[in-house]
C-alpha cells in the first residue's frame, strides 16, 4: 500500500515538474519571439520614418522644382520674345539701308559719265615717266625715208582706244606722272587696254597687270601720298576697268603717278593705253570754270 502512494507521489512530482518546465519553456519562447518581433517592429519603423522623411523631400523639390519651372517660363518667353522682336527689327533696319543703298545707287552716275581729270583736252600733262624706257618702232614717213617715233606717254592721257596707240615700255615696270589741271582730292583711278578680240595676235599679255598710284603736291614731293596698289584683270575682258582708292588723303594734289609693276606676261614690253583720275576738286585752291 505504501509502494502505490509512493509511485502516486513521484508520478505527480514529475508532472507538475513538466508543467512547470513546460510552462517555463512556452513563456521563455514567447518572451524571445515577443522581444524579435519588438526589435523587427522597431526597425520596420525607423525604415518607414527615412521613406516617409525622403518622399517628403522628394514631393516637396519636385513641387518646388515645378514651381520653379512655371516661375522661369515667363521670363524665357520674354527674353525669347525680346530675341525675335530684335531680329525683326534689324532684318527690317537692314531692308531700310538696302533700300536707301539702291535708291542712291541709281542716282549715282556711273564712272564712265563722271569727269575725267587726267585728260589732256581738260589741262593736264605728262610731268615725268622717271626712268621708263620706252619702245619705239620704224616707219615711212611720206618722202623723207625711215623715221623713227615712239609710243608717246601722252598717249595714256588721251581717250584714244586704237590698237598700238598706247604708251609703251620696255619690260613690265615702268611709270607716268601727271600734272592735274587744278588741286584735287582724288576718290578713284581708271586704266584702259583694248580686248584680246581688238588685238591682232589675239592676246593682250602686254596688258599692266599691278600698280599702285601716288599723289603728290609738287614733282620733287619727298612724301607721296600712296592711295593704293591696284590690279587690271584682264580676264573681265572689260576695256576701261576703274578702282576705288584704298586710302583717301584729306589733303588735294596737283600730280598723280601711276606706278607700273607687272604685265600679264609679255616679256618685252607693257602697253599702257589710258589712265583715269577721278575726283573733286579742291575749291580753296581751284580757278577752273568748266563750260
Amino acid at each position: 500500500m505504501s509502494e502505490n502512494i509512493c509511485l502516486r507521489t513521484s508520478f505527480l512530482v514529475l508532472m507538475t515538474s513538466f508543467i512547470i518546465y513546460w510552462c517555463v519553456a512556452t513563456h521563455l519562447q514567447f518572451t524571445y519571439r515577443s522581444d524579435n518581433l519588438n526589435l523587427r517592429m522597431e526597425a520596420l519603423t525607423h525604415e518607414l520614418q527615412f521613406l516617409s522623411k525622403n518622399y517628403a523631400t522628394f514631393l516637396k523639390e519636385y513641387f518646388q522644382s515645378q514651381q520653379t519651372q512655371k516661375d522661369l517660363e515667363k521670363p524665357i518667353e520674354n527674353v525669347i520674345g525680346k530675341v525675335f522682336d530684335n531680329v525683326r527689327t534689324d532684318i527690317a533696319t537692314a531692308k531700310d539701308m538696302l533700300s536707301a543703298l539702291q535708291s542712291s545707287i541709281s542716282r549715282t552716275p556711273p564712272v564712265t559719265e563722271r569727269y575725267d581729270f587726267a585728260l589732256e583736252s581738260s589741262g593736264s600733262e605728262i610731268a615725268s615717266i622717271g626712268q621708263t624706257d620706252l619702245v619705239s618702232y620704224s616707219f615711212s614717213y611720206l618722202f623723207f625715208g625711215p623715221f623713227q617715233i615712239k609710243n608717246a606717254p601722252r598717249l595714256a592721257i588721251n581717250p584714244l582706244l586704237n590698237p598700238g596707240e598706247c604708251f609703251a615700255f620696255k619690260g613690265s615696270t615702268g611709270e607716268v606722272t601727271i600734272k592735274l589741271r587744278d588741286w584735287l582730292f582724288v576718290d578713284s583711278v581708271g586704266v584702259d587696254h583694248i580686248t584680246d578680240d581688238m588685238s591682232a595676235s589675239g592676246t593682250i599679255q602686254s596688258a599692266p597687270k599691278e600698280f599702285s598710284v601716288y599723289g603728290l603736291k609738287s614733282l620733287s614731293d619727298p612724301k607721296p601720298f600712296k592711295f593704293g596698289t591696284f590690279v587690271y584683270d584682264i580676264e573681265k575682258r572689260i576695256p576701261a576697268q576703274f578702282f576705288v582708292v584704298e586710302r583717301q588723303s584729306t589733303e588735294s594734289v596737283l600730280y598723280v603717278s601711276f606706278r607700273f609693276h607687272s604685265n600679264h606676261g609679255d616679256g618685252k614690253f607693257t602697253c599702257v593705253y589710258r589712265t583715269r583720275v577721278f575726283g573733286v576738286l579742291d575749291e580753296s585752291r581751284s580757278e577752273i570754270r568748266f563750260y
